[in-house]
Formats: structure tokens, C-alpha cells, sequence
């Protein structure tokens, strides 16, 4: 939370990618000071939308 809210006070980030598996696990959106993106779970919805749609 502390690197988050430096790199966003410091750089005027709008979002952070959690880009590895586990992040999500210990960093709740509800808690971010900015917006997330889960990439794991964009990448399993996309999956499985494409699964659905064939």
C-alpha cells in the first residue's frame, strides 16, 4: 500500500496493474487509492466468454 501510494502521490498514477497472481490476494481494491486491474481475472473472463460464445 505504501509503494502504491507514493508511485500515485509521485506520479499522478490513475490505476496499477496487478499483473501477478498473488497480488490480488493482499491488495484489496476496496483499498487502493486508485483503480486496479486484475489481469488474471480479465484474463479468465475473456476465456471463458470466448469458451461460451463458440
Amino acid at each position: 500500500m505504501g509503494i502504491v501510494s507514493r508511485m500515485v502521490a509521485e506520479h499522478g498514477l490513475d490505476g496499477i496493474v496487478l499483473g501477478c497472481t498473488e497480488l490480488p490476494l493482499i491488495l484489496s481494491p476496496e483499498n487502493m487509492p486508485v483503480a486496479t486491474l486484475d489481469i488474471a481475472d480479465i484474463h479468465i473472463r475473456t476465456i471463458v466468454a470466448r469458451i461460451l460464445a463458440d
